[in-house]
């Protein structure tokens, strides 16, 4: 059923007039068949109902009850502010789903902040952030805290470019996409980043799924997540971040850290994943490090708990191909991790190196094709697990580990597809049955974590 928004409307019911029992007997009857025939509430779930402007939006969020479905108008809707007050309005018993009625013609929000909301669904919109002259980089229109079970499906996250910041700033990417604090189930699945400081960062999730995203056109980070529990990262393709020339800030595509926290971040798996330098900036790739506990702050108790990084294809030029802190059980299997071709003969651009700090325990790393070991994977500490991963170069094409003999086509300078990384037919890697395979495979079989 699909209802314009606006007040339900009931039959008028007018009592007829009469001797005094006749009318009260009659007023009885009056009341039962009026409440009878009264019009129902048309906010229920499965019920699809039309919005044109903003205060359409907030009438109808106020009046839905769950399962409703609020299709909004092509057109700007500003400013999006929900607060939830005495678990009623902005927390439902089923999502609400707020999409656009035509996907081609989105409907666009300027900021959206979200305190204590539950069951919201946003599908099919853009997110557009117009960035004030000077603004902060560290400025956050998108923001969501303390709230649960709320998805974000097919959204366009459009960032801006810095204005009177600073010469070396000015016209790169600023602002952060999407801000995630004290909340739990929140998935971000299939939805676009698109010229951010920092595209999204996670901090206090239990229960988070990052699935399908793109980030592209970063000046600095892609995910960052802090003290994050039950996490699934997989099928993400982070490519061409632009940082500024000279910016002493390091990148990361996906980073996690314990600075600052009281809790490590656990049960954590990183799958999938398809990180490319592309003709952008180089970056860190996937990057954990543990500062509580390599500054000496902490010990064992602040360790990462159960970590799976595997079948992700990283290509770049930062030795931070997957760097791992301190962590209690570790899984790195059947990744990809190569440098990315640069110019002719140019030796001096770092290898991607898969690193594990040497604190770590139950640690398996296996089946992986990388530009570079660390020393601490090379000679691994007792108990640890490491076997069958290969070093390959792109220097000397006579050697057996020349990486055009082992990959599809690893060595475009510029964007590619997770199909150039696979093993190339009948090639070495595809006999030891090492480095990523076709997105999904690895979950099919995966080994069970140590």
């Amino acid at each position: 059923m699909t209802f314009p928004a606006g007040p339900t409307r009931f039959f008028a019911c007018r009592i007829p007039q009469g001797k005094v029992i006749q009318r009260f007997l009659a007023s009885l009857f009056w009341v039962f068949l009026c409440q009878l025939v009264s019009a129902p509430s048309v906010y229920s779930a499965g019920v699809v109902i039309e919005i044109a402007t903003a205060k359409d939006l907030i009438d109808a969020l106020r009046n839905a009850t769950g399962g409703e479905t609020l299709r909004l108008a092509a057109g700007d809707y500003g400013k999006l502010r929900l607060v939830g007050k005495d678990g009623t309005f902005a927390n439902y018993s089923t999502p609400v789903t707020i999409t656009s009625a035509d996907p081609k013609q989105k409907a666009t929000f300027r900021s959206v902040n979200l305190t204590k909301a539950s069951n919201l669904k946003f599908v099919d919109l853009e997110f557009d952030y117009v960035a004030d002259y000077a603004a902060s980089q560290s400025a956050s229109p998108f923001k969501l805290m303390e709230s649960s079970n709320i998805t974000f499906q097919n959204v366009v996250f459009d960032g801006d470019f810095a204005k009177g910041i600073s010469l070396l700033e000015d016209g790169y990417a600023t602002g952060r996409g999407l801000i995630v604090r004290k909340s739990e189930n929140i998935t971000v699945q299939g939805s676009l980043f698109r010229n951010w400081y920092r595209a999204s960062a996670f901090g206090s999730v239990k229960g988070l799924q990052v699935l399908n995203n793109e980030v592209v056109g970063s000046s600095s980070d892609g995910f960052d997540f802090a003290k994050v529990e039950n996490v699934l990262i997989s099928g993400n393709h982070l490519h061409d971040f632009r940082k500024p020339k000279g910016s002493s800030a390091h990148a990361d595509m996906i980073q996690f850290w314990t600075s600052g926290t009281d809790a490590p971040s656990r049960n954590i798996t990183i799958v999938n994943n398809f990180i490319d330098m592309g003709a952008g900036s180089s970056a860190q790739s996937i990057f954990m490090r543990n500062e509580r506990v390599d500054q000496g702050q902490a010990g064992a108790e602040m360790f990462y708990q159960n970590v799976t990084i595997a079948n992700n294809v990283i290509a770049n030029r930062h030795q931070h191909g997957i760097t791992v802190g301190e962590t209690d059980g570790l899984l790195i299997d059947r990744n990809t991790v190569i440098q990315k071709a640069g110019p002719v003969g140019d030796k001096e651009i770092p290898l991607p190196t898969i690193k594990v700090s040497k604190n770590a325990v139950n640690v398996k790393v296996t089946n992986n094709i990388a530009a570079a070991l660390a020393g601490s994977v090379l000679k691994p500490q007792p108990g640890w697990d490491v076997q069958n991963n290969l070093v390959v170069q792109s220097n000397d094409m006579s050697a057996d580990n020349y990486v055009g003999k082992i990959l599809a086509n690893p060595l475009l300078a510029t964007t590619s597809a997770r199909a150039d990384f696979m093993a190339a037919s009948g090639g070495r890697a595809a006999k030891l049955k090492i480095g990523a395979t076709p997105e999904g495979a690895w979950l099919q079989s995966a080994p069970a974590q140590p």
